[in-house]
């Protein structure tokens, strides 16, 4: 088995997948919001 799963992932891991530290990640509606 290669990493056992965790029930979050923590700050590393999070950068590691190219997701922000804190927060979480934007709301659909906020990206139509950018869009326009």
């Amino acid at each position: 088995m290669a990493e056992p799963k965790r029930p979050r992932d923590g700050p590393k891991e999070r950068v590691l997948k190219g997701l922000p530290n804190t927060l979480p990640p934007p709301k659909p509606e906020e990206m139509g919001k950018d869009e326009n």
